[in-house]
């Protein structure tokens, strides 16, 4: 059934089973695909329900450096109402560390301050670029009733929230042991919680993906979006596609090709990638989140229109 309703081969099935069969820790990793899925929370359900009746953990990646530490910080409203400031995203203000926003900030490497790691560590950073601007501290100081010296004075403030402590940066453990264990920060706390998974929705018959599908991957050789500007590693932003999906979509290697979302028009050269199964093409991008391009946004999956670019005489 699983190698009938998708692209992965009865033969690759079988060797997955086969390495199962080998394991005894069994890890479930789920990311940036199940987040944005159309139907992402009775997913989350059904992941629930593997966790607590199967023998499989599950790990959440977080799709950014410090997504786990907003999420275990802030409430997220179910829809958006409102005027928006956007973070290193659309907004109708837009604080941005790439230069391209309304106010511009520091980067995470021209800064202190803390993240939460996967690791479920509140990790101290230190500046090692000089940032000549404003940051986040002249903003809360223009509109909070008490002002603080610097930004890392908020850190023992954390503390309000059982998951952190309430330490200074200052006093914050920092660098390496001579074998290699981590130093920095400090853990969250643990503490039980009770626990109500809700009976996920009956899953709909799989939809039919018909014409061209592109899935949204960040380029190779590329750490995040600040490596993804640098002039020295440069990406490779072709439109990587089977043999099968250019076949689909009539188009061959080194063909200039409009990529066609919505009212949206992308154009890229498309190369050939033997090592890609299945009917589908990578669309790569370490979109900063301030641009035009739609595909990016919410399921990485796409159904596109492909055409191919005639240039003229």
């Amino acid at each position: 059934y699983l190698s009938g309703e998708s692209s992965v081969g009865e033969e690759e099935i079988e060797a997955i089973k086969n390495r199962f069969e080998r394991k005894k820790e069994k890890t479930l990793i789920v990311g940036t695909d199940i987040y944005g899925h159309p139907n992402g929370i009775n997913i989350a359900k059904l992941v629930a329900l593997l966790e607590k009746y199967s023998d499989f953990k599950v790990l959440l990646m977080p799709p950014f450096t410090n997504t786990l530490g907003v999420a275990l910080l802030c409430d997220l409203d179910p829809k958006t109402e409102g005027k928006v400031v956007g973070y290193n995203e659309l907004g109708d203000y837009i604080i941005s560390k790439g230069g391209n926003g309304h106010f511009n900030v520091p980067a995470l490497n021209q800064q202190e301050g803390t993240f939460t790691s996967i690791d479920l560590k509140v990790v101290n950073t230190n500046a090692a670029l000089p940032f000549d601007g404003f940051c986040l501290n002249d903003l809360a100081n223009e509109i909070l009733d008490k002002k603080k010296k610097y930004t890392i004075d908020y850190t023992e403030l954390l503390g309000n929230k059982k998951e952190f402590k309430a330490i200074k940066f200052d006093d914050m453990k920092n660098g390496f042991d001579k074998y290699g264990n981590d130093l920095r920060g400090y853990s969250l706390n643990k503490f039980e919680i009770e626990t109500r998974i809700e009976m996920p929705n009956e899953v709909e018959e799989l939809e039919t993906y018909n014409g061209s599908v592109v899935y949204r991957c960040e380029p190779l050789h590329q750490f995040n979006r600040a490596t993804g500007k640098s002039l020295l590693l440069q990406s490779d932003t072709h439109l990587r596609g089977s043999a099968a999906f250019a076949t689909a979509a009539k188009i061959k290697a080194g063909d200039k090709v409009n990529i066609i979302y919505g009212n949206q028009v992308k154009t890229k050269m498309f190369k050939v990638d033997t090592t890609i199964k299945g009917t589908i093409a990578l669309y790569p991008t370490f979109d900063d989140g301030l641009s035009d391009d739609l595909i990016p946004l919410g399921y990485r999956f796409k159904r596109v229109k492909i055409e191919k670019v005639v240039d003229d005489e």
